[in-house]
């Protein structure tokens, strides 16, 4: 399970080093995807929705979130997003194997 820490406007990734490059620009890929779709507001910046499940299908389609805690509002808006976006970008099989699930920390507005 992939470990990510991102606010809607940054994504920080933590943990497995292997397959940095690649690891990389799929996670880039991920917070675009994220930030374009984020559904929340200006009153969530410096809150926190930690441990958030997303798992995704290997075209890419979100097919599962689960779990989430910290401020209810931000975990409620983490999952009104990934509900709009339905699709991150397709992984590679090699991304996929990294991606499948992920464990989400949203922080709103942290740079």
């Amino acid at each position: 399970m992939k470990r990510l820490m991102m606010s809607c406007t940054l994504l920080t990734m933590v943990a497995f080093p292997a397959m940095a490059k690649q690891s990389t620009d799929y996670e880039a890929d991920l917070v675009q995807s994220i930030q374009q779709h984020w559904q929340g507001d200006k009153s969530l910046h410096g809150r926190q929705c930690a441990d958030l499940s997303v798992s995704i299908a290997p075209n890419g389609a979100v097919i599962a979130i689960a779990g989430g805690k910290g401020d209810a509002r931000v975990c409620q808006a983490a999952r009104r997003t990934l509900g709009h976006l339905k699709q991150f970008p397709v992984p590679s099989e090699a991304q996929y194997e990294l991606y499948q699930t992920m464990l989400l920390t949203l922080q709103p507005g942290s740079r």
